[in-house]
């Protein structure tokens, strides 16, 4: 017997809170997906702004600006910028990707495969005062 499934319906969108080091997605209404996350470090800031999921979607993108590091669950979003997991990350700690955990249910791996070509990913915040450096 097969397993039973429901298909969510409704736009799907992402949003990057560099401030609180949050994302949060929605389908339709429904928030589908909560999670921590790791933006860029001072001086490797991950940008601002509205991009879209280009589609290029890799279970393993090697980073050939850093020596070839292994990037599971890559999603990229816009030049150098992936959303891809990573094992331990705390507070702003990337070179500009934003980093999903891998542990508690593998968010990373939820979001690889819930995320679809042009989905809307809107990063919001700036460097916040105090943040650890």
């Amino acid at each position: 017997m097969g397993r039973a499934f429901y298909v969510r319906r409704g736009m799907k969108r992402v949003f990057v809170n560099k401030k609180t080091q949050m994302m949060v997605a929605f389908q339709g209404r429904r928030t589908v997906f909560r999670s921590k996350v790791s933006t860029g470090r001072e001086g490797k800031n991950t940008p601002s702004g509205i991009f879209r999921a280009d589609g290029q979607k890799e279970k393993v993108h090697l980073s050939h600006l850093y020596a070839n590091v292994p990037l599971p669950w890559a999603v990229h979003i816009v030049g150098n910028i992936f959303i891809h997991g990573y094992g331990a990350s705390a507070g702003h700690s990337s070179h500009g990707c934003i980093r999903l955990p891998m542990s508690g249910g593998n968010p990373a791996r939820w979001f690889y495969y819930w995320v679809e070509r042009g989905t809307p990913v809107t990063i919001l915040g700036k460097w916040p005062a105090g943040a650890r450096r």
